[in-house]
């Protein structure tokens, strides 16, 4: 295979995505196989170091970059790719929710991983979704799995700061700090209000929503199969909206959601679009594949089918 390049989150889950690429260093060394290593050091390096992989000269070169980290450094990296780079991307998870890994069921063992995109028995290519809104100026970020407003976001805003983080992702649970998490926001989000205009000429007026989560890939949060028919390759969105008042259903809907067993449930609806615009009562957090995006109450989403060449 050609030479390999790694974008490693060495922070991702705690340290975890460290330890994933320890593992695979010592089998590429012992393989004499050739790579170059590049490490983030801040929020939004990733998406620096892989413009800078796929940009200006190195846009017409064919490369491999392996991704070692969280769903979020995924985001980070297919955000900052050159849309014509002659790139393909494959992913090692080493975060604390791991959804794209779940969705795909890719291998968690780090050296297993690392066989299977060495071997690249299996190269597709995959939807992502970008988010366009204004703070000032015009903002766009792609994301891999899944893009939220209200709950869910708050959720994972919550997360970052949490006590809790650390100690689960040492013990591989990264699952429980988002259900500690959720039952706080369950008990302190208020549901709002929101107009969907979806595929540009369908309004959806919407009342007492918790959250909306906006899907390439069924699962969200470490496991929550909010979408559980979700197809990365059909050039569409699975919107998850949950709008209920009462909190212990909300609590009901969310348990279900744990093995995708909600989608019947009083409060749960399935919108499948290519691109929907939102606009809430109030300016709400917003997140993409968990990363916080602030707080914006007027943003729009786009599903680019095909656009996204992966290893799996």
């Amino acid at each position: 295979m050609d030479k390999l390049f790694f974008i490693i989150n060495p922070l991702a889950a705690s340290g975890r995505a460290a330890v994933v690429w320890r593992d695979c260093k010592h089998y590429l060394d012992r393989h004499h196989m050739e790579y170059e290593v590049f490490i983030t050091s801040y929020a939004g390096h990733a998406a620096e170091l892989a413009a800078d992989l796929t940009g200006k000269e190195e846009r017409s070169k064919e490369k491999t970059i392996v991704v070692i980290g969280g769903d979020g450094t995924l985001g980070d990296v297919i955000s900052g790719i050159h849309v014509s780079a002659e790139v393909t991307l494959a992913y090692l998870p080493g975060g604390s929710g791991n959804d794209f890994a779940r969705s795909n069921h890719l291998a968690v063992r780090p050296v297993k991983r690392l066989k299977q995109i060495l071997r690249k028995k299996r190269v597709v290519w995959m939807d992502y979704g970008i988010i366009s809104y204004i703070q000032g100026e015009l903002h766009q970020r792609r994301f891999a799995v899944s893009c939220g407003v209200g709950m869910d976001a708050a959720i994972c805003r919550g997360i970052q700061s949490s006590p809790l983080k650390n100690f689960f992702n040492r013990i591989h649970l990264g699952r429980f700090v988002y259900i500690g998490v959720g039952l706080k926001h369950i008990f302190c989000e208020k549901p709002y209000s929101a107009r969907l205009i979806v595929d540009g000429v369908r309004k959806i007026d919407l009342d007492s929503v918790r959250f909306i989560s906006i899907h390439v890939h069924p699962s969200e949060g470490g496991g929550f199969r909010m979408a559980p028919h979700a197809e990365c390759q059909d050039g569409q969105f699975d919107l998850c909206v949950v709008s209920c008042k009462s909190r212990l259903h909300l609590i009901r809907i969310m348990l279900a959601a744990l093995v995708g067993r909600h989608m019947r449930m009083k409060g749960v609806h399935i919108i499948q679009c290519v691109t929907a615009t939102f606009r809430t009562d109030r300016p709400l957090c917003v997140h993409t594949d968990g990363e916080d995006c602030g707080h914006l109450d007027d943003f729009t989403v786009l599903c680019e089918r095909r656009k996204l060449k992966m290893i799996l």
